[in-house]
């Protein structure tokens, strides 16, 4: 029993002591025996207090259909690649938890995916509160917006999506129509007046998200046309840096949307899903960090 819980043990006998002479010792041994009976219960309420969550991040994914956000969403969560992942047909999130910083500060993380050909499940009055909060006070702390390189296709007989190998083929010599046709109809979904509307649905004077990240999915494809020779990319420029280049556009215009309204955070990167998931947590654990370091 602590010193601290034996001196108010000793105080508190006194003052009952001081009415009655007899009671003093019969209090006494009272509460020192109480003492080592809700030591234990102390120090386990203790212990849950230093694992409860102490932070919460919650995550929107964005971007049209077919593009990977499901598989980004099961890459969040810890969850292996898999071929023919239903996509999302309405909203849907999950919660999972993670440990960020030099405190090891334990953050909540609530992950939201949409069917991407819907926009309006979470643009429109009918998003749900309870993730995005209310006009007045939103609960949005970081959003990915997903883009992707190539176009998902399915196999005509198993009506299951194509392997790699067999869309890089099947692109054939029309790679590189296929690369550009593609980042043209993810740009057309990324327009000016769906991310003004979308960027008003996060934003609130008392919150607001703290980071973004632009997210080009599928460069793991376009490494694999390049190296099949099936699609060139300038000599000066790796498969990484030509779908930068090709994004330069969106990432000039989140970046100013971002800066607009305040989340000091935003970066593009190439990534791939499929070959390497763990980036994409490193990318949720660095925002969170940061987080962390800010708030310490």
């Amino acid at each position: 029993m602590s010193a601290a819980f034996a001196l108010g043990a000793h105080h508190l006998a006194r003052i009952y002591g001081a009415q009655n002479k007899h009671i003093e010792p019969i209090v006494a041994l009272l509460v020192f025996a109480a003492g080592f009976v809700l030591e234990p219960v102390r120090d386990a309420a203790s212990a849950l207090l230093q694992d409860f969550p102490v932070a919460r991040c919650n995550l929107l994914l964005f971007g049209p259909p077919g593009n990977g956000k499901t598989q980004v969403f099961r890459a969040l969560q810890g969850l292996p690649f898999r071929v023919g992942e239903e996509a999302t047909t309405d909203f849907d999130t999950q919660s999972f938890y993670v440990r960020a910083g030099a405190s090891n500060t334990k953050f909540k993380v609530t992950v939201a995916d949409y069917a991407g050909q819907e926009p309006y499940t979470i643009l429109s009055d009918i998003a749900p509160k309870y993730f995005f909060g209310g006009q007045y006070s939103r609960k949005i702390d970081a959003i990915f917006f997903v883009a992707d390189l190539f176009p998902l296709r399915l196999d005509k007989s198993s009506n299951l999506p194509l392997s790699d190998d067999a869309l890089v083929a099947a692109s054939g010599d029309e790679g590189p129509a296929i690369v550009a046709e593609r980042i043209r109809a993810n740009m057309e979904y990324f327009n000016p007046w769906l991310l003004q509307v979308l960027f008003t649905k996060v934003w609130s004077q008392r919150h607001k998200p703290y980071a973004a990240r632009l997210l080009i999915n599928k460069i793991d494809l376009l490494r694999n046309a390049v190296e099949t020779g099936r699609l060139k990319v300038p000599d000066s420029h790796s498969p990484e840096e030509f779908a930068l280049q090709s994004y330069s556009g969106l990432k000039d215009l989140l970046d100013k949307n971002c800066r607009e309204v305040g989340i000091r955070s935003f970066v593009c990167a190439a990534i791939s899903v499929k070959d390497n998931s763990e980036a994409i947590r490193d990318i949720l654990r660095n925002i969170l960090e940061r987080r962390s370091e800010r708030e310490r």
